[in-house]
């Protein structure tokens, strides 16, 4: 079993140290990984550190898509760094590229929510702002978001399986 640390957001400098000397991997969440003591400047996946897990959001964060629509200057910069053209609207193809990009960063896993690759398909994918909880709070949307589809729905969308096949084989 490998372990893996949800290390984001503010740590002390030493956190990440001792993480890798307990052989506890770290979380890439890609639209957050910069160089901070420098320019603030996005890493590219490929430089991330091996003994990681690349993600485009989690659980306690926003969707990638929302993220995107709430932070236009952000994205902007986000698609600068891994040569994508910028959309003020996140398209299919733009939904691909950020997701080839998480599969190919140099981490030894990719994980990413269902729903993020789901939003690549308006007909089978939750509210593309849907956000799985808001930590700190108490609130009856927390915990509570479901898919609109059944496994069976998903296992005949021949589209979006190709495409999540396609993801897994990077």
């Amino acid at each position: 079993m490998l372990p893996i640390a949800e290390d984001l957001g503010i740590m002390p400098k030493e956190a990440r140290g001792i993480l890798k000397h307990l052989g506890i991997a770290g979380t890439r969440l890609t639209r957050w990984v910069k160089y901070w003591e420098e320019d603030s400047s996005f890493i590219r996946s490929e430089d991330f550190d091996l003994f990681s897990v690349t993600t485009l959001s989690s659980h306690d964060t926003s969707s990638f898509d929302e993220w995107w629509q709430q932070n236009p200057s952000e994205a902007a910069l986000y698609a600068s760094s891994r040569n994508v053209p910028f959309t003020r609207t996140l398209s299919y193809d733009g939904k691909k590229a950020y997701l080839e990009d998480a599969h190919q960063s140099a981490s030894l896993l990719h994980i990413n929510l269902l729903s993020e690759y789901l939003t690549a398909f308006p007909d089978l994918s939750p509210h593309p702002l849907s956000r799985i909880n808001v930590p700190g709070t108490e609130s009856e949307e927390n915990w509570s978001m479901r898919y609109p589809i059944t496994l069976e729905t998903l296992k005949k969308h021949t589209a979006a399986t190709n495409f999540m096949q396609q993801m897994a084989s990077i």
